[in-house]
């Protein structure tokens, strides 16, 4: 492989190459919504092309009422959760249009 490289003027690179997460700051009182967003993670209503158009509301109340959320404490979790879906369909829709 190393010749065939070389006939063609190319020199293989054998180093990995490291991958550096972006640092992501999280504030305290935002940890509660940020650990329950990645129990909904999969609950995206997807049109027929593949693109995500907001959560399922039905999917993120019943995982609410699976994990105990108090139901006095469930409308201030849900503006936090939906505030991050407003973010990531703003994402995804930046990544998407270029």
């Amino acid at each position: 492989m190393d010749t065939s490289a070389a006939f063609w003027g190319l020199v293989p690179v054998y180093e990995k190459r490291r991958f550096d997460p972006p640092v992501v700051y999280l504030w305290p009182e935002n940890l509660d919504a940020w650990n329950f967003y990645a129990k909904i993670r999969r609950q995206w209503n997807v049109t027929a092309m593949g693109e995500a158009i907001g959560l399922r509301a039905e999917g993120v109340e019943a995982v609410m009422r699976i994990c105990g959320v108090r139901r006095q404490d469930r409308a201030a979790l849900l503006a936090k959760i939906q505030t991050m879906e407003d973010a990531m369909l703003d994402a995804w829709s930046e990544n998407r249009d270029g």
